[in-house]
């Protein structure tokens, strides 16, 4: 019996340590990469190779507002560019960026949306990087353990397509929690103007890579085709910007 109260006794101590012991916080990320061009340092620090205006939000979920901008060294390498940039309070994160250049249509890259992609806390950074007749293509960039990293894409360039016209229609949003959608309609074989063939792609994303969940197909009329999220407010519109 001794025994047994003893047992019972430890038991409520150390509930009651349990319960008295405040969770674990979570830590922004710290930068640790190293930078992979040798002219990174030099153009992020020289207020000249600035494109555009900074843009502040809070990107890594510690509850401050980060700076975020963009930087251009024209000489530079095509992967050595442009860099973009997150000043936090943790430190700086950057990453080699709009590798499509002016080959993409664009005369430089501009930041679209500052959104949580995947739900996880932290925010992902999308650029319009590359234009086309009628449709738009955006890189999505996210803060993790290794630093700032480029969210490829599987579509040529890595980019995500968006807008379109009657030959084809793209978008790109956030699906179930951790996941994204990727989409395209194009008319129907049957050649009717008014229903479209719709293939709704749906990713979860993992660091810097996206994994494929499943695919959907639908054949619906054009005037439905905002029925689903991502046509309503692509690219990444219907994504938490909390």
């Amino acid at each position: 019996m001794k025994v047994l109260a003893c047992f019972l006794l430890l038991s409520a101590l150390l509930g009651a340590c349990t319960a008295d012991s405040p969770p674990p916080e979570t830590q922004p990320p710290t930068p640790t990469e190293t930078p992979a061009c040798p002219n990174q340092s030099t153009t992020i620090e020289d207020g000249a190779a600035l494109v555009g205006e900074p843009v502040e939000d809070d990107v890594d979920g510690d509850g401050a507002r980060d700076t975020i901008s963009i930087h251009m060294d024209p000489t530079g390498e095509a992967e050595c560019r442009t860099f973009l940039t997150v000043e936090t309070g943790a430190g700086s994160f950057s990453s080699s960026a709009w590798l499509v250049g002016e080959e993409g249509g664009l005369p430089e890259p501009r930041i679209t949306a500052i959104v949580d992609i995947d739900s996880d806390g932290y925010k992902e950074i999308v650029l319009d990087e590359a234009t086309g007749a009628s449709t738009r293509f955006v890189g999505a960039y996210r803060i993790t353990a290794g630093g700032l990293v480029w969210l490829r894409s599987r579509e040529p360039h890595g980019l995500f397509a968006y807008g379109g016209s009657v030959g084809h229609l793209e978008a790109v949003g956030c699906a179930a929690e951790g996941t994204i959608v990727v989409s395209t309609a194009m008319p129907a074989a049957d050649g009717s103007a008014q229903t479209y063939s719709v293939r709704r792609r749906t990713f979860s994303v993992s660091d810097d890579k996206l994994e494929p969940e499943k695919t959907e197909r639908h054949s619906i009329s054009i005037h439905d085709l905002e029925r689903f999220p991502e046509y309503r407010t692509s690219p990444f519109g219907n994504c938490s910007p909390n």
